[in-house]
């Protein structure tokens, strides 16, 4: 008899904890990335180029809609809900990836050539935790019959 109540105890018990930790599940994970996480990385290097026919511009103006950002500026980017790339001024799909240790990529592509494109790369270190960024941005504008090309590339760390 004492032998059944502790095997009948000891069973309640270990279903407790099983019950519990189904009852709270753990935040989903997008590469090593947690939804709502939040990190920060300062802008180290910007390239801004506008092509217009065969002229190209380097050091063009950042053209809107393009997020708008200094070198040396601090962006906070935070994990949305599926997984997306959001910071100031943009919110970039996730593109999952098998290996959890591989770069994040994130895209946002349209075939209006005439919208905005955003592509994002996340690196991190073995603990998953980011360590470098880039950003690029390409939008087409058209002014009469003139087309220019606006391209932004950032590299953050």
């Amino acid at each position: 008899m004492k032998t059944l109540l502790t095997a009948i105890v000891i069973s309640c018990g270990a279903l407790f904890p099983v019950h519990h930790a189904e009852a709270a599940p753990a935040s989903k994970r997008f590469g090593g990335f947690a939804s709502g996480q939040t990190f920060t990385l300062k802008i180290k290097s910007i390239i801004s180029t506008r092509a217009e026919g065969i002229k190209i511009v380097k050091n063009a103006p950042i053209a809107k809609p393009i997020p708008n950002f200094k070198k040396g500026t601090k962006v906070k980017f935070t994990i949305g809900p599926k997984g997306q790339l959001k910071g100031p001024g943009f919110n970039i799909t996730f593109i999952p990836s098998p290996a959890t240790s591989a770069p994040n990529d994130y895209s946002n592509t349209s075939k209006d050539p005439f919208k905005l494109t955003s592509v994002g790369k996340v690196e991190k270190n073995s603990k998953l935790k980011p360590t470098r960024a880039i950003l690029s941005f390409h939008i087409n504008k058209l002014s009469g019959s003139t087309l220019s090309i606006h391209d932004v590339l950032y590299t953050l760390e």
